[in-house]
């Protein structure tokens, strides 16, 4: 290596457990976007984001914690439906939104 290098290990918990997140076309010209949780801390809500060059990004959808407190310890499903979609590679990510709007990838 050349020039000045850091490297840190942070041991912060996260505030999601996320067990799973998928992105799935549909006939319809949609694309049915999925996540899951195992528990949350803190949790405000969801943005699913997409695009198509996977460095100019668009917000989707916000989904709302289905936490009241925004705290669970219990396995929590979110999905949501992208309408017309046009034909091409789209990539899709997920922002959790703490309810401090702090926004975490």
């Amino acid at each position: 290596m050349t020039g000045p290098t850091t490297i840190c290990e942070v041991n912060v918990p996260l505030p999601v457990n996320l067990t799973y997140f998928t992105a799935a076309a549909q006939k319809d010209q949609s694309v049915l976007i999925q996540w899951g949780s195992a528990s949350e801390q803190n949790v405000q809500g969801y943005l699913p984001e997409t695009s198509t060059d996977a460095i100019h990004w668009g917000s989707l959808y916000t989904a709302p914690s289905q936490s009241a407190s925004g705290n669970s310890s219990s396995d929590l499903k979110y999905s949501y439906i992208a309408q017309n979609v046009p034909a091409g590679i789209h990539y899709y990510r997920l922002f959790e939104m703490t309810k401090n709007s702090v926004k975490i990838l």
